[in-house]
């Protein structure tokens, strides 16, 4: 119940928490690795990059799930072993093309998701465009 307020709730909140793990991690009392999943996270919310590849999206094009844009796709799992995590899952290769009944449900919940992070503070407007910009979910990974 308590990750799924911290992960799922108010701005305020996830950073309360953030800062309460990095203390709990410098005593030794919580592994690393939950900081990094809710770094990413409050980043991700922010239309930051995520640094450790810990949030993933399913794409509407091939209905694959593809990490969001990271901060550095040269060094995720150099920065993901130092907190703990293995490797990140590899990038899928592009699958083929869904229904567009199937694109739509996609769409559908990713808007959703863009809309509560409005909602919620993290971000002023829905930044559609700069999912548009990317043509491949593997751009997109890599940042740019």
């Amino acid at each position: 119940m308590v990750h799924r307020a911290a992960f799922h709730g108010e701005r305020d909140l996830q950073r309360q928490v953030l800062r309460l793990l990095h203390a709990c991690i410098s005593e030794e009392r919580v592994p690393a690795w939950h900081a990094a999943y809710l770094e990413d996270r409050i980043a991700i919310q922010e239309g930051r990059l995520q640094r450790y590849g810990t949030q993933w999206m399913q794409d509407p094009v091939d209905g694959r799930v593809w990490p969001l844009s990271l901060a550095d796709v040269d060094h995720v799992n150099e920065w993901r072993r130092e907190v703990g995590l293995g490797p990140m899952e590899p990038i899928p290769e592009r699958g083929p093309a869904l229904t567009s009944e199937q694109r739509e449900g996609i769409e559908r919940n990713n808007r959703w998701w863009e809309e509560w992070c409005i909602r919620r503070g993290w971000r002023k407007q829905i930044l559609e465009a700069s999912a548009k910009a990317n043509d491949s979910p593997t751009k997109a990974a890599a940042g740019g």
